[in-house]
């Protein structure tokens, strides 16, 4: 390996490799000291000045490669828009050097578990990597991109800092929007965790985009929960019926015999759901995080103190050609769980994943926030004219008290004593005052679970909004370039 490569400002310290890359390369980089992950792609190729070909063929070329760049700026724009750090791993840097078009993300230090490790873990944690992967989906959802490749070498298995396993999703490059899928030749998926209708999309049985969903995601997601709780041996039945994947089974009018003695009876009838025939009859993401929170563990861990901070997108959004700012449009903002660092919208009260509570103070120039933006690829290079909302000003008035308090979380208030036996008391229970325990975790729970709706209801229609005027200028933009 030479030192002295560097790419884009990115000093690679492995060589690129091919291995699990697909239609890529890859290899490990750093830039300021940081460590990132750069992938290149074989395919498309820009035709520079003095790449042969003729002028018909360069057109093509240059003409697959626009596409190829706004799909990926397109996804990278939607995708910050809804997240920020946590675990789904969001391009930082997008960019072509030569001929060749390059991608940087974060670099992940996996635990490096097997399938049938996962499936040994306990009960708990084996819950929380379900949701940490099923929360990095809906992000997507929401924003209705479809990943379109699920499988365990695209869900990385990572230690937290609080000692419990999280997943990262990784691998975005075959995302598409919801009934916009790629041409058949550009899809690349894991046919082992494919979905039957991009299954028979692939096949070109089918070329109606609008069967091609985020509901294609469901699918791949039931198989990829049976994996984690069964092990290697989930498809193993398989074999016996002259089939080899899932979605076979399904095209041929059958269910999929999936090891249900073995599924943990918890997630057994979510599983069922989630491998129905029909995407329409599967259940959305956000449906799936509700039913598995359903076994939450208390809102607050081990120690009684929850640490967070503020996090922001960390890069503006690609300029259309059109100068100006749309007045009101803010980047939304996000804290970050501290246990499972899953990263959660601002308004949201309590994780989204392992339902801990935000903490009750929050310091607006976390280091969290402070790293991500010195590290961040982007930094220092935002469009003009492109402004964002400052964490301080946003932090003090949405938040008026993180604002006046700085420093790390302060611990929960201890619930209040219990309420005496009014059995033994003397006191007779009929004539008792009624009383309410504040802090009962269901009633708790769940006038939390209906906050966190209502915020990301009016942030969904927010987020609409956002995309209409953004298409706006982009057509409009269109119309004065010709």
């Amino acid at each position: 390996m030479r030192e002295a490569i560097v790419i884009n400002g990115y000093q690679l310290t492995t060589d690129f490799t091919t291995v699990g890359g697909g239609q890529c390369q890859w290899a490990f980089a750093k830039r300021g000291g940081v460590p990132f992950f750069i992938k290149r792609f074989l395919a498309p190729r820009y035709p520079v000045e003095g790449s042969p070909g003729s002028p018909a063929t360069k057109a093509l070329k240059l003409e697959r490669c626009r596409a190829f760049e706004q799909h990926h700026r397109s996804v990278i724009d939607a995708l910050q828009r809804c997240a920020a750090g946590g675990n789904l791993v969001i391009a930082r840097d997008f960019f072509r050097e030569g001929t060749s078009y390059y991608k940087v993300t974060d670099r992940v230090e996996i635990a490096g578990l097997t399938p049938d490790q996962i499936a040994a873990l306990p009960p708990e944690q084996q819950l929380l990597l379900l949701k940490t992967v099923t929360h990095s989906l809906s992000i997507m959802h929401e924003a209705k991109i479809a990943h379109c490749d699920l499988r365990p070498d695209n869900v990385l298995v990572k230690r937290a800092t609080t000692g419990v396993f999280v997943t990262k999703l990784i691998d975005l490059d075959s995302c598409y929007f919801s009934q916009a899928p790629p041409p058949v030749d550009q899809v690349a998926a894991d046919p082992v965790y494919l979905a039957p209708e991009m299954s028979r999309y692939t096949a070109g049985f089918d070329d109606d985009p609008r069967m091609l969903t985020v509901k294609t995601d469901i699918f791949s997601l039931g198989l990829l929960f049976t994996m984690f709780t069964v092990g290697s041996s989930a498809f193993a039945a398989f074999p016996s019926y002259d089939m080899q994947y899932a979605h076979e089974f399904v095209l041929a009018g059958h269910s999929v015999p999936l090891p249900w003695d073995r599924i943990p009876s918890r997630v057994a009838p979510l599983i069922r759901r989630m491998v129905y025939p029909l995407p329409a009859e599967r259940p959305p993401t956000r449906a799936i995080l509700d039913a598995l929170n359903a076994d939450a563990w208390p809102e607050t861990p081990a120690g009684g103190r929850l640490r967070g901070a503020l996090l922001t997108p960390t890069s503006a959004p690609v300029a259309r050609g059109l100068r100006g700012t749309l007045v009101g449009c803010t980047m939304p903002m996000f804290w970050l769980c501290e246990r499972c660092e899953t990263s959660n919208r601002v308004g949201v009260a309590a994780c989204d994943v392992c339902t801990a509570s935000r903490p009750l103070t929050m310091d607006a120039t976390a280091p969290h926030a402070a790293r991500r933006s010195a590290t961040s690829p982007t930094a220092g290079t935002r469009v003009a004219g492109a402004r964002r909302t400052s964490t301080a000003r946003y932090a003090a008035a949405s938040h008026p008290r993180s604002a006046a308090v700085s420093g790390t979380a302060i611990a929960r208030a201890p619930r209040p004593p219990a309420r005496p036996d009014l059995r033994t008391s003397g006191v007779d229970p009929r004539r008792a005052a009624p009383t309410h325990d504040a802090g009962s975790p269901s009633l708790g729970s769940s006038l939390v679970q209906l906050f966190n709706r209502a915020v990301r209801e009016v942030e969904r229609i927010l987020d609409a909004l956002t995309r209409m005027a953004d298409d706006f200028l982009h057509a409009a933009n269109d119309m004065l370039g010709r």
